[in-house]
């Protein structure tokens, strides 16, 4: 991804790896969970260099999974598997194709994906090359929404598991303190009553009670 500057076009490095990321670089503690699934987000419109993604994986031993009910296209090479994801619109029923033309993939809708895209965090390591991650205060913040709709209580308690262990990092530190206040502030009201998350000033503590994480 980073050989074809895909970072640079708005794509992200999402989900489980994303959390190992944070884990072995910015001093999020470890906690040992394991997947097979590598998740990318990629920001529609997409405006970024074209590259045929589907040909590169196919190269590494890839095979593409059509899913028939919405077009969408995961990748699978042994015990990995490689998934594209976008943000939904409303309901979902508006989408129409999801194939981008610019990068040969076709990546699924999901919803409330805008948190994470909105607060990408780009860096550049030694021995890693450049990377796209969203923020971990937005990571916090989506693992929170998703949360809150999940109905397979092993799925909601891995989704608690990687919240807390972001949570006490952003803690750390006033200037994430901060930074998560701007990523709160645009969830809908709805939704941040349904986390019941509040906040006492600016600068100062946020309590997230619903979700017992940060009190």
């Amino acid at each position: 991804m980073d050989e074809e500057g895909l970072w640079d076009g708005g794509l992200q490095l999402i989900g489980f790896w994303c959390s190992k990321f944070y884990q072995n670089y910015l001093d999020v503690e470890y906690y040992p969970e394991r997947t097979v699934d590598v998740d990318f987000a990629i920001k529609i419109p997409y405006t970024g260099h074209q590259a045929k993604i589907c040909e590169k994986l196919k190269e590494m031993g890839f095979q593409e999974d059509r899913n028939i009910q919405d077009g969408s296209i995961v990748y699978r090479g042994g015990d990995i598997m490689v998934e594209f994801l976008k943000d939904r619109r409303g309901n979902g029923r508006k989408e129409g194709d999801p194939y981008i033309q610019e990068l040969d993939i076709a990546p699924q809708s999901v919803p409330y994906l805008r948190i994470l895209l909105d607060n990408p965090q780009t860096y550049q390591f030694k021995d890693l090359g450049k990377i796209t991650v969203p923020s971990m205060q937005a990571f916090l913040v989506h693992k929170l929404v998703v949360m809150g709709k999940r109905r397979d209580k092993g799925k909601k308690d891995k989704d608690l598991r990687q919240a807390r262990a972001v949570a006490r990092a952003i803690l750390q530190s006033r200037e994430r303190l901060e930074t998560l206040h701007s990523v709160i502030k645009i969830l809908h009201k709805s939704q941040q009553k349904r986390l019941a998350i509040r906040s006492t000033s600016t600068t100062g503590p946020i309590q997230i009670s619903a979700s017992r994480i940060l009190v």
